[in-house]
């Protein structure tokens, strides 16, 4: 369940950088936040699961 919420978030990210929407500072800043909630997540001993689409 986690995986499927960092997945959305990372899709919607490059989404709006793709579409011009975000700029490039932005979507690095986005990409930081997610590697700081997979690590966070992975220090708990969470393991995130991604399934290919």
């Amino acid at each position: 369940m986690q995986a499927q919420k960092v997945r959305e978030a990372l899709e919607k990210a490059m989404l709006g950088y793709t579409n011009k929407q975000i700029t490039t500072a932005e979507m690095i800043a986005k990409l930081l936040e997610l590697a700081k909630w997979a690590r966070e997540a992975k220090q708990h001993g969470q393991k995130l699961i991604f399934r290919r689409v």
